[in-house]
């Protein structure tokens, strides 16, 4: 045994290297194979032994050490939580903050290694892109706009998005700053970059469009010192936003009733001979529709039993009643409410309804209005009627105010490492949220979790170990690196990056790596 640990450090690094490879590939693949890709870095990094030698490197890693902090600190905001078990099981979450420590004692530093690395990761993603495609083309038939994290293999579209964007750094940072010219690599690259912004588009995922937006900004600022394309650029930028502009306001015209509708003068009677229930009050619309006029349940329950096999009273498979489903979707398509309206779905509309969708804009999963229409639909039935169940948009502006108000009662030394989510649900029970229990969450930005977890302190102190590593070593010129630090500031404002082992993965392995 001691002569296999003498001679062990000739493999050492290729251990090491496994390992890191075994975590990046399952960023996209499996959550328990992270597992073993840090405890066989571990495990590799104590039969390295050497351990004088790694204290030196210890007391060096200044930078590192800081980073680390971040989990002392959350482990003093134990100290006053109440709920220990959730505080516990946070800390977990964040051990991968060690692994900075570890890799930062480990001599494996090289550029080559570096680069090789990237590169696994750029066909990870770009492997794991291709299957998730050939599901959500071939396997989800009837998936809506509504569902499309479903699509992801591990982590949902949210992750995956900024998973996706940093791989779409890799790509330039091969283009522009390696200095590599082979033609059919720098080819490869150029493929590989379109369909990944094509990818990130059918994640259609917030945080995907806002770290994307965060990284055309960062590349323009450097363009923008050329004289050359200044005038250009800005003529071309000016330009776009004003045909957003308009494109923006076509879509939400569609808000606005299309017809002009005389209350007075609806029909009374179906074709069939049944009363029509007109609602004039709620004016709820669906592509400028009114769902609630036009409305004959007798006919609707009747009709729907012989198109499909679930029941007119039963839930969709969304756990949604489908009675308003279909009558939301029957809107959407300006068809009524009746056995004439029914007999204008086709036997895919019908699984769609059945699968909970409830627009049949939304049944398009490559229309950009239709993910517009989507996010405005959310927002006006949140200010509208308060209701934000079931609706990604509508419970974000939910989960700001139950932290808002946990803010401000407990803003020194916020509610404790493991009470954010406690306390938010305790919000939502006393103040009434439009939200079912099991939709009861924290807020999605790491920023503000921070300050409702550990004060202002707390969240001082967090910010100061955050960034001090960039800023102490004046890394803003190195393309790498600032754009997975803008990454993660981006993602930190739509999701809470070190709250998920996926998030904690990328950064820890990213971080000291590049």
């Amino acid at each position: 045994m001691s002569n296999f640990l003498k001679h062990y450090h000739k493999i050492s690094t290729k251990v090491f290297f496994f390992g890191l490879s075994l975590i990046i590939i399952s960023l996209f693949f499996s959550r328990f194979l992270i597992s073993i890709g840090f405890f066989i870095i571990l495990f590799n990094w104590m039969l390295e032994r050497d351990f004088n030698k790694k204290r030196m490197l210890f007391n060096k890693n200044k930078i590192g050490i800081s980073i680390v902090l971040i989990l002392l600190i959350h482990i003093v905001g134990l100290i006053h939580t109440q709920n220990l078990d959730d505080g516990i099981f946070d800390i977990k979450i964040k051990l991968p903050f060690l692994f900075i420590l570890v890799y930062g004692t480990s001599q494996v530093h090289t550029k080559n290694g570096r680069d090789k690395m990237l590169i696994l990761y750029l066909v990870t993603v770009l492997v794991s892109s291709i299957v998730a495609i050939i599901g959500f083309i071939f396997i989800h038939d009837y998936i809506g706009l509504e569902d499309l994290s479903e699509i992801a293999l591990v982590g949902g579209n949210i992750q995956q998005a900024y998973f996706v964007n940093f791989a779409l750094v890799i790509v330039v940072y091969f283009l522009f700053f390696s200095g590599v010219k082979l033609l059919k690599f720098r080819l490869a690259l150029y493929i590989s970059g379109v369909w990944l912004l094509c990818y990130l588009f059918i994640l259609n995922a917030l945080t995907g469009y806002l770290v994307l937006g965060v990284l055309f900004l960062y590349h323009a600022f450097f363009l923008i010192h050329s004289k050359k394309i200044k005038f250009g650029l800005a003529i071309i930028s000016v330009g776009l936003l004003v045909l957003l502009g308009f494109y923006f306001n076509k879509v939400s015209s569609g808000f606005s009733v299309s017809n002009n509708i005389h209350f007075q003068d609806l029909p009374t009677h179906t074709a069939n001979g049944n009363a029509y229930e007109h609602d004039t009050i709620r004016w709820r619309t669906e592509n400028g529709n009114i769902i609630d006029i036009y409305f004959c349940e007798k006919e609707m329950r009747k009709g729907w039993e012989k198109i499909s096999e679930l029941s007119y009273d039963d839930k969709d498979l969304k756990d949604q009643q489908l009675s308003e489903t279909l009558k939301r979707y029957l809107s959407s398509k300006n068809l009524k409410k009746d056995s004439v309206g029914l007999s204008g779905l086709s036997s895919r509309d019908v699984k769609y309804i059945e699968s909970g969708c409830a627009n049949y804009m939304y049944t398009n999963k490559f229309s950009i209005e239709a993910r517009i229409h989507f996010v405005l639909w959310q927002l006006n039935t949140y200010y509208r009627t308060g209701i934000a169940d079931n609706q990604s948009i509508s419970q974000r502006i939910v989960f700001y105010k139950a932290a808002l108000f946990l803010i401000k009662n407990n803003f020194w030394f916020g509610v404790g490492s493991g009470d954010v989510v406690e306390e938010s649900k305790a919000y939502f029970e006393k103040f009434g949220s439009g939200l079912s229990e099991k939709n009861y969450n924290r807020v999605h930005n790491q920023f503000v979790v921070e300050l409702v977890a550990l004060g202002v302190f707390g969240f001082l102190a967090f910010i100061f170990l955050l960034f001090y590593p960039y800023f102490k070593n004046r890394k803003w010129n190195d393309y790498l690196l600032t754009s997975f630090y803008l990454i993660i500031i981006a993602s930190f404002l739509t999701d809470n990056l070190f709250e998920t082992q996926l998030g904690m993965s990328f950064f820890t392995v990213f971080y000291d790596y590049l």
